[in-house]
């Protein structure tokens, strides 16, 4: 239970973004010691304070979400509140739409041959898994960082865009997250 008299402060502590992403840290690290431990596979929630109404709504957004998030995002376990609301609001209601699907599949077609398929789980991994981080989509790959860079650099050729921009990174991002899903 929290202390009446700090409430405020841990507030302020969980609403602050950089604080959010220490929490988010220390979950993954729980999360990682847990599993070459013990085997487990624990997923958290880091969602903002709110009054107890409105945390049975999020709650109840977790747990909708949650298998969406866990396929669009294999390799993570600690959720923000922000892909919650990705997943809720944007991805979920496109994955009903056939125009939209359409759309996004039309993104990814010069990515869908035979010998390309392989940029299609790269760009997963670097964008969806690392957050644009070459060294962490390499690792999550198993492969040399020059690798995953070239392919990168061969996507961004396939695709006649530089993914690093928006508005090609968030189409790019949403059509690799619905494909994740309906996998």
């Amino acid at each position: 239970a929290l202390d009446p008299g700090r409430e405020g402060l841990y507030r302020r502590f969980f609403r602050a973004a950089r604080a959010a992403g220490s929490l988010a840290e220390l979950l993954e690290s729980f999360v990682s010691q847990a599993r070459k431990e013990c085997g487990l596979s624990p997923c958290f929630f880091i969602m903002p304070l709110t009054p107890a109404a409105s945390a049975k709504e999020n709650h109840a957004a977790c747990l909708k979400c949650a298998g969406s998030l866990r396929r669009i995002f294999p390799h993570k376990m600690v959720f923000s509140h922000q892909q919650i609301l990705f997943v809720q609001n944007i991805l979920l209601p496109f994955h009903n739409s056939p125009e939209t699907i359409r759309y996004l599949e039309s993104i990814l077609a010069p990515l869908q041959s035979g010998q390309q398929l392989e940029l299609i789980d790269t760009l997963c991994a670097y964008l969806l898994d690392a957050n644009g981080n070459l060294d962490l989509a390499a690792n999550f790959l198993m492969m040399h960082k020059s690798t995953v860079k070239y392919r990168i650099s061969r996507a961004n050729e396939l695709l006649d865009c530089d993914i690093r921009r928006m508005p090609e990174m968030y189409n790019l991002y949403l059509a690799l997250a619905v494909t994740r899903l309906m996998k």
